[in-house]
């Protein structure tokens, strides 16, 4: 394997994991109140504890994908 098509994965890794972020951000923010119907119906009254965590875990997720994704595509793009 070479270092372009390293640097071709990473980038692809990264725009897809920026894109299941800004749907998961999207969830939180534009469609709460529709996530949260969708959740009641699913799992019940727990789904208000879950709605509660997933900004925490968004975060935690943004942060894997800048230290794992990002991080080393932009290493790549240096060499």
């Amino acid at each position: 394997m070479e270092l372009s098509d390293l640097t071709c994965f990473f980038g692809w890794m990264t725009a897809i994991n920026l894109v299941i972020f800004v749907i998961g951000f999207l969830k939180l923010t534009v469609f709460k109140s529709t996530a949260g119907r969708i959740g009641r119906a699913i799992i019940g009254d727990e789904s208000d504890s879950y709605m509660a965590i997933a900004p925490k875990a968004l975060m935690n997720y943004w942060v894997l994908i800048m230290v794992l994704n990002v991080v080393p595509y932009i290493a790549l793009l240096c060499l």
